[in-house]
């Protein structure tokens, strides 16, 4: 469409008697790409009616959109007969780049969101889960293999059409989402005491998780990203809490004082909290 767009432009004012109708070609361009390609990207983001496959084809979409602004502006240049090495002098490019590099922001946050609430489907049965039992499930709580596989899922699929800076943010936002609702699911005002065998089948289900996390992380190549977050990174704070309630049982204590910044009553009440004073938290009875 784009370049036929261009075709029918250029080929119009080259009869309409303009001396130098690159300049206007290129202007007509953009507006097409901001005013119509781009308003139509924005409608569709924030319409709330995405699913997250559409959701993550929109992103991949604009993330193509983007990056073929070059491109078209040197199709506009070979079509007026415009030497390309004009076109890539600094701030010759179409103002749309940018503002689809915005929106692209805005689809990749937008995809985010559906994700983290397709795993908030499964939260709630991570909140269920039976911390009072006496016995650890064998293999692991079903809720939890349900999350592996949705993340699975999303990650094949993402990583065909997304770009791995794109990939990697998805994963790491889709992980940290399910690492504080762990430790929201501990920590909550209803949870009075967990038993050894509750806390035992929860750190499997973190292993299960961190092990699909790494695996995945080399697997899609992120490796060459030289992140200083790798996936297994994401699960640290519910890896943390599970050593630690073990610990407790270890050693026969009947309460665990968690210390410094990581559990504190105002993590507790705010898991996006980036900053909790220097207290203490005393988690819950600890039943042997």
């Amino acid at each position: 469409m784009i370049r036929s767009f261009i075709d029918d432009s250029v080929s119009y004012l080259s009869y309409g008697g303009h001396i130098n109708f690159y300049d206007v070609a290129k202007k007509y361009l953009d507006r097409l790409l901001i005013e119509v390609l781009n308003q139509s990207l924005l409608s569709m983001i924030h319409g709330g009616n995405l699913s997250v496959s559409q959701a993550m084809q929109i992103a991949a979409n604009t993330a193509v959109f983007e990056h073929a602004c070059d491109l078209s502006l040197w199709q506009v240049a070979k079509r007026c007969g415009v030497p390309v090495r004009l076109v890539e002098r600094p701030r010759a490019g179409l103002a749309a780049r940018a503002v689809l590099r915005a929106s692209q922001s805005a689809a990749y946050n937008a995809l985010a969101d559906r994700v983290n609430a397709k795993l908030d489907d499964f939260m709630p049965l991570v909140s269920n889960i039976n911390l009072t039992a006496d016995e650890a499930p064998q293999s692991g709580n079903g809720c939890m293999n349900e999350v592996v596989v949705y993340l699975d899922t999303l990650l094949s699929s993402a990583q065909q059409i997304l770009p791995l800076e794109a990939l990697y943010k998805l994963a790491v936002g889709a992980l940290d989402h399910i690492s504080d609702s762990i430790v929201a699911a501990f920590l909550s005002e209803d949870v009075k005491r967990f038993t050894l065998s509750a806390v035992t089948g929860m750190d499997g289900d973190v292993k299960k998780l961190e092990a699909f996390a790494e695996e995945s992380f080399h697997s899609a190549g992120l490796s060459d990203l030289k992140k200083d977050r790798s996936f297994k990174d994401c699960l640290t704070e519910s890896r943390q809490l599970t050593v630690d309630c073990l610990g407790a049982f270890r050693i026969g204590m009947r309460r665990r004082v968690l210390g410094g910044s990581r559990w504190t009553s105002a993590r507790r009440k705010s898991m996006n909290s980036s900053a909790c004073p220097s207290t203490v938290y005393l988690l819950g009875e600890l039943k042997d």
